[in-house]
């Protein structure tokens, strides 16, 4: 693959649309690439080591950047008075905490594991509160609503500033990105969370560029490895999920092509 792919994952040209069939085939793919290598690849060429270099570097000063502004709001928020007395204990609060906090990138909520976490209250009891709320949040214009269906409940953009939160992130479906940024954005969904140093050996070419990329346009997110705290672990985010229309990771198609890159290593 040419230099310019690790550079430009984004084809802004392209025709094709981002797929579940499209992002599974990319996975397949990468993992017969493996099984016929065999063990017998050619390393990256010059031109990719410098490139991902580079990319790396970048990287690095805005985490470094990041981090002071990070200090100074810290600083700030030590200086704001500890308040909470504004905000009653209620069970319309709670579930509203509970939709603000969310739950690990990639697992569903439900009214039932809320029900679960409250006392002497039940899912359907759960399902009343958030019409309640959204009830609250029409009266006083709120950017924000409760979406509740049969197997899932969370909280969403109101509809009508849909169209502010597409100029912001860019309409789903039309993102388009290179195939060489397909295969790797498969390799961390079907692998989270992953190292660079994985996905690298899955790709058999650097791939930090294409990482920090992807991170940049919120498709991928970085985490501390438990482990080993320095190092960056790489994951799928919520927009991730909107994007393939998913409530959960466990809905990415499965197949017989689609197995644990464990059996290649």
């Amino acid at each position: 693959m040419s230099t310019n792919e690790n550079q430009e994952p984004f084809d802004d040209d392209g025709d094709d649309e981002l797929s579940l069939d499209r992002l599974s085939e990319a996975y397949a793919e990468v993992l017969r690439q493996q099984a016929n290598n065999d063990g017998q690849v050619d390393g990256p060429s010059r031109g990719e080591l410098v490139t991902d270099k580079l990319a790396r570097d970048e990287s690095e000063e805005d985490e470094v950047a990041d981090d002071s502004i990070e200090d100074e709001a810290e600083e700030q928020f030590e200086d704001q008075p500890d308040d909470d007395s504004g905000c009653p204990i209620t069970p319309e609060s709670i579930v509203e905490s509970i939709l603000f906090v969310g739950v690990p990138r990639g697992e569903k909520l439900t009214s039932r594991k809320i029900a679960s976490v409250m006392r002497d209250v039940s899912p359907k009891e759960v399902r009343s509160i958030a019409e309640k709320l959204n009830t609250q949040y029409e009266k006083e214009n709120a950017a924000y609503r409760i979406s509740v269906d049969s197997d899932s409940i969370r909280m969403v953009v109101a509809e009508d500033l849909a169209s502010l939160q597409n100029e912001y992130f860019g309409r789903n479906r039309e993102v388009a990105l290179s195939q060489n940024a397909i295969d790797i954005l498969a390799v961390v969904a079907y692998r989270q969370p992953i190292s660079r140093e994985e996905v690298e050996k899955a790709r058999n070419k650097p791939v930090g560029g294409v990482l920090n990329q992807l991170v940049r346009r919120d498709l991928l997110t970085t985490v501390a490895d438990q482990e080993k705290p320095k190092r960056k672990l790489y994951q799928t985010t919520d927009r991730f999920l909107d994007l393939f229309n998913l409530m959960e990771l466990a809905d990415l198609p499965q197949s017989h092509d689609v197995t644990d890159m464990d059996d290649f290593e």
